[in-house]
């Protein structure tokens, strides 16, 4: 029997996720260019750039829906399995592999969106009552330093995982 081995590992966690169809010619907005570069240094910075980034997603999906009522939807915190190669995670809208998508997805404990062109490769029927698909997606033309930051926040979370469990044993 031959076992496929993961290129990158992967956690389990809460993550503020907005995804839609990949338009090909889409714009860059201020907000990425601006705060794509910005590293806060220290938890003050970090709660400062928490807050604006909410703020910002929230103008930014009123002005679309002023513009145009379809797609209309802010960010949803959502259980994701994310890695350095792809991610999955539960919505209840129907694709087919192959479809492209454009994932934002809030790495908190990096301060840091990524903006990232996706391929689904899985959509699995629910099979509970609530009607919700199994997604999986594979990003596309990840460039290295979004991987790094990708993988690092990966690792910052096992982390946190694992300290976790074992302040549960030694209780």
């Amino acid at each position: 029997m031959s076992e496929k081995k993961r290129e990158f590992i992967r956690v389990r966690n809460v993550l503020d996720v907005h995804y839609k169809p990949y338009e090909e010619e889409e714009d860059v907005s201020d907000w990425e260019r601006f705060f794509g570069a910005v590293e806060p240094k220290d938890d003050e910075e970090l709660n400062l750039y928490n807050f604006l980034f909410n703020i910002n997603q929230k103008v930014d999906a009123v002005l679309h829906h002023l513009r145009n009522s379809e797609n209309f939807g802010l960010p949803e915190a959502r259980e994701v399995v994310v890695s350095g190669s792809g991610m999955s995670f539960r919505s209840n809208e129907n694709f087919i592999p192959g479809d492209l998508l454009k994932v934002q997805l809030f790495l908190p404990s990096k301060a840091r969106l990524l903006s990232l062109k996706s391929e689904v490769v899985r959509c699995e029927s629910s099979t509970t009552d609530d009607g919700m698909n199994k997604l999986a997606l594979k990003f596309l033309n990840l460039s290295d330093k979004d991987r790094d930051k990708l993988i690092g926040y990966v690792f910052a979370i096992q982390r946190e995982q694992l300290r976790q469990r074992q302040d549960e044993t030694s209780e």
